[in-house]
């Protein structure tokens, strides 16, 4: 019985350490993911003030 609980419980580790793996690289993808498309906003209201200073000026 004690070597079931162990194995049992080895199991249990190994598949948490998976999960959190997994999820770290989401995490890391969906931070990737929000910067570019933080980079992508920037640029285009820089583009779209430049426009507007140039119209005015």
């Amino acid at each position: 019985m004690h070597d079931e609980q162990r194995y049992v419980n080895d199991r249990l580790l190994r598949l948490q350490s998976k999960q959190n793996s997994g999820l770290d690289s989401l995490a890391h993808d969906v931070t990737r993911h929000l910067d570019e498309a933080l980079v992508s906003l920037d640029r285009q209201a820089s583009e779209q003030i430049r426009r507007m200073s140039n119209r005015l000026g």
